[in-house]
Order: C-alpha cells, then structure tokens, then sequence
C-alpha cells in the first residue's frame, strides 16, 4: 500500500486546521503529517498537536528549516527537502485553508 506524507501550510489557521487535520486522518490514510507554520498566535499548534502531526517552524521571510536538513527559503524547497527527509511514497502540500 501506498504511504503519503501530508505537509500543511498554516498561519493562524485555527479555525480552519482541525476540519483539514481530522479529513485527513479518517479519509486520507497518512503515513505522517507535517505542519509548517508561520509563528501563529493562535491555536494552530495546539490543534496540530492535538492531531499528533510534526510540528515545523518557518520563520521571518518564510525560511523553513527541516529538522536534520538545512534552511530552505521559501515553501518550495521546504516541500523538496521534505521529500528527501521523509520516507511516504507521495508528500503532497495542503494549506490549513483547504
């Protein structure tokens, strides 16, 4: 069976986080999801915590950095390394706004 690694982009996303994170789980079959998020001052985190995901910071300027790899400018070299980082067989990109 196919593994999918899911990377969700969030920034104050709390409103709409917890509906993507819980379709994710019962209909998208996650090996892992990732969320990259802009320094919310929300509850995104803790929904995102809550769901269990990998939470990632991405700083001023929107530099993510992957743990165990190195900064990358911008969100898709983020998504790049990410696909180098983790193990699913498809890493697909989501907003915490779809």
């Amino acid at each position: 069976m196919m593994s999918i690694d899911y990377v969700v982009l969030t920034w104050n996303s709390a409103s709409t986080l917890e509906l993507a994170l819980s379709s994710i789980r019962n209909y998208g079959r996650p090996n892992r999801i990732i969320v990259v998020d802009k320094h919310s001052t929300d509850r995104t985190t803790a929904i995102a915590g809550k769901y269990g995901c990998k939470v990632i910071s991405s700083g001023a300027g929107a530099v993510l950095a992957i743990p165990g790899g190195k900064p990358c400018p911008g969100v898709p070299p983020a998504h790049s390394a990410a696909k180098k980082r983790f193990a699913a067989s498809v890493i697909t990109r989501i907003t915490g706004t779809q």
